[in-house]
């Protein structure tokens, strides 16, 4: 096998294993990277692989085409791996969807092309951005036509959030099925792609630089965004 073809599969290889090569640091992957004609190797293989790299500087990002069918997670994978052992179904999942898209939604402007607006969220402030947006969108008139036009249940992911413990009854405990403690379950999963980051207690959100990466170089689509965040942020 050519040595070229050979040294792109092991770069990718290393990409799907750990979702970035950091040239700086990672010197043996850096030589095979910059070596004459392996990058072009590499990227033409991403691109078979329904996957895009972006390099940025010392950092190349693998970043899952949205029609790939081999790196993406099954709804019922996301239940398991976000709500490890415990009673949770499709509803739940579908809440974590919009709980996922408020968070990213509140952390970038869909003007400007993504630009970050925010550098952490309290859990806390979060969980009552959701009851409020939620609550505005259940009790809408045209709920139904909402619903249809954008192909999101939203009822169905509201009563899912209200059967939740509020965060004032779950202010002095981490009961498993409470608001706080749903929001943070999506978090922690996000945060083992290196998406996002709790801190100060797992009381506060912020993001990384791979999602700012990813949202600045390649969601940066002017209205891709804008149904998304109709769903978050009202008549905005």
């Amino acid at each position: 096998m050519d040595n070229n073809f050979t040294s792109g599969l092991k770069l990718y290889k290393r990409l799907l294993e750990e979702g970035i090569l950091d040239l700086e640091i990672d010197s043996i992957y850096a030589r095979d990277y910059y070596e004459e004609g392996v990058k072009d190797i590499l990227f033409d293989i991403a691109e078979n692989m329904d996957t895009t790299l972006m390099e940025v500087g010392n950092k190349v990002y693998l970043i899952p085409d949205l029609n790939n069918n081999l790196l993406i997670y099954s709804n019922q994978e996301l239940l398991k791996d976000m709500f490890v052992g415990k009673n949770y179904n499709i509803p739940d999942l579908y809440l974590a969807y919009y709980i996922a898209i408020t968070i990213f939604a509140e952390f970038y402007s869909a003007e400007n092309y993504f630009r970050q607006v925010k550098y952490y969220i309290l859990v806390e402030d979060l969980v009552e951005i959701i009851s409020k947006r939620l609550k505005e969108l259940n009790d809408d008139e045209d709920i139904e036509k909402i619903e249809s036009e954008l192909e999101f249940n939203i009822k169905v992911i509201y009563d899912a959030w209200n059967k939740l413990e509020s965060y004032k009854e779950d202010k002095h405990e981490k009961k498993q099925k409470s608001k706080v403690r749903f929001v943070t379950k999506i978090v922690e999963f996000f945060s083992k792609q290196d998406i996002l980051e709790l801190r100060e207690n797992d009381t506060e959100i912020r993001t990384t630089e791979r999602l700012h990466t990813i949202m600045k170089h390649y969601y940066a689509d002017p209205g891709r965004e804008l149904e998304i965040l109709s769903l978050t942020r009202g008549g905005n």
